[in-house]
């Protein structure tokens, strides 16, 4: 039972001096409150590396995508992890109403897929090709 009252003491006293304020001297002997806001040169610095890395971005420069739907087998092998094989498969596939329809219709391995999915895209197809399934590609109601 001693026991159970000095850790009761012990945790009760490290929790009342958690919760004080930090005290901090300048050497002369008053003792102030610790301010835990960022001064305005630390501010400033902060909002000067966000815009350096907000302009970085910026000038990341532009992937071109490539249309699912009118790339030549040339521009697809220029994908990453994509070969001659999987190229062909991907123009014989076509028309393509979404880039999804490479993984749903079994053209791409789905690890494939999930590792270009960012740099497609299924444009609009040729009118030849919109001809073959006008109930995908055909005017809206």
């Amino acid at each position: 039972m001693k026991f159970h009252r000095a850790a009761f003491a012990a945790v009760f006293t490290a929790s009342f001096l958690t919760t004080q304020p930090a005290l901090a001297t300048d050497g002369s002997g008053d003792d102030k409150e610790r301010s835990t806001e960022l001064t305005k040169a630390q501010k400033e610095r902060i909002t000067k590396q966000e815009k350096e890395a907000l302009a970085k971005r910026k000038a990341a420069p532009k992937v071109k995508l490539v249309s699912l739907n009118s790339a030549s087998v040339a521009e697809l092998k220029t994908l990453p992890g994509i070969t001659d094989k999987e190229a062909l498969q991907i123009v014989a596939g076509r028309p393509y109403g979404s880039k999804a329809w490479l993984k749903t219709k079994g053209v791409l391995d789905p690890v494939l897929y999930e590792s270009i999915k960012s740099l497609v895209v299924a444009g609009q197809p040729s009118k030849a090709d919109a001809a073959k399934l006008p109930g995908v590609f055909g005017p809206k109601p």
